[in-house]
């Protein structure tokens, strides 16, 4: 699995220090002398218990341990942790993760939930269980942010999870139902279509099956205009065209994807003007269209019209500059 996740993670490993477990601790427990060298997570008041007589401990260092597990997969002792857990938990950490990972999520600490189950992942990365936990956990954060970076990475590892899940486990019908949401959220009408007449057949029951019987009904039409899309994505133009004119109705008329694909298909048969009002029509309903901007640009150099191209490039350039500003903050 690609981890698209950890940058916003590996903020909460500020919280430890690391030192070194001592020579004198580590001839004591003989089992956990491969941790000699290795610099081990402490938080500020577990080191204060080095200097009494109950010495170190290791439910808590273990638990420290998996934060690192769960927030960082660049850590460079992974392996040295992953056999000190294996240690801890006698074989059965995976289980444990997910036992910890459910409680946080009961209790509403999604983030810290993540973490247990992305740990349990760094154990075993096909263990389906911690694949379908982490990818609810994905599509329950991305609900609580406005950033779109933040959706988008989340987004996109919640589905990821889910499609391995439905591949380890080809009959587990939950699975099907949110990742048939999980495409439709991306705009993938026919996947989340198809996806959901699997959830079906894998004995989806209960309010979700007449839930889904209803959504796949009002995808039918979506899923033609995805068509036309398709053809225009691969240059049928007047194919595009015949598929995509008829939406051009309420209630899609407001759906600038349809006015976009419209636009780049009248401009590839050689109909520029209807390709320029499409554009525009794009910009009124998502002001910040670059790929817009950058084809009434095009078109107003086409036509000769050097004053027009000139103001869309400004815009263009102003937008860009706005999307750029935020990471630019970041990096001061």
């Amino acid at each position: 699995m690609q981890d698209r996740t950890s940058c916003y993670f590996k903020e909460r490993l500020k919280a430890f220090v690391f030192g070194e477990l001592s020579e004198d601790y580590l001839s004591r427990a003989s089992e956990l002398g491969f941790l000699a060298g290795v610099p081990m997570p402490f938080k500020s008041e577990d080191l204060k218990g080095f200097g009494r007589a109950e010495g170190l401990d290791l439910i808590t260092l273990s638990d420290n341990v998996i934060q690192v597990l769960g927030c960082d997969p660049d850590f460079p002792y992974l392996e040295q942790y992953r056999r000190f857990l294996r240690i801890v938990f006698e074989g059965k950490e995976c289980e444990a993760l997910l036992a910890a990972g459910r409680g946080e999520w009961e209790h509403e600490r999604l983030q810290q939930a993540a973490v247990y189950f992305r740990a349990a992942l760094e154990i075993d990365p096909e263990q389906p269980d911690a694949l379908y936990g982490y990818a609810l956990l994905c599509q329950a954060l991305y609900d609580e942010s406005e950033d779109a970076d933040y959706v988008g990475r989340f987004k996109a590892q919640a589905t990821e999870c889910l499609e391995d899940v439905t591949r380890l486990r080809e009959d587990f019908a939950p699975a099907y139902y949110h990742l048939g949401f999980a495409y439709l959220n991306l705009g993938l009408y026919t996947k989340a279509y198809f996806t959901w007449k699997l959830f079906l057949e894998k004995g989806g029951e209960g309010p979700e099956r007449e839930e889904i019987l209803e959504r796949m009904e009002t995808l039918r039409e979506p899923m033609e205009i995805e068509a036309g899309s398709n053809h225009v994505l691969a240059g049928r133009w007047q194919q595009g065209i015949e598929a995509l004119e008829p939406f051009l109705r309420p209630p899609y008329q407001d759906w600038w994807p349809l006015s976009y694909y419209l636009g780049a298909a009248y401009e590839g048969v050689g109909r520029g003007e209807d390709a320029a009002e499409a554009y525009r029509r794009v910009l009124r309903l998502n002001p910040s269209h670059l790929e817009s901007l950058a084809a009434l640009q095009r078109l107003s150099d086409a036509a000769g019209d050097a004053a027009q191209a000139e103001k869309y490039r400004k815009k263009e350039a102003l937008i860009r500059s706005q999307l750029a500003r935020p990471s630019e903050q970041e990096e001061e």
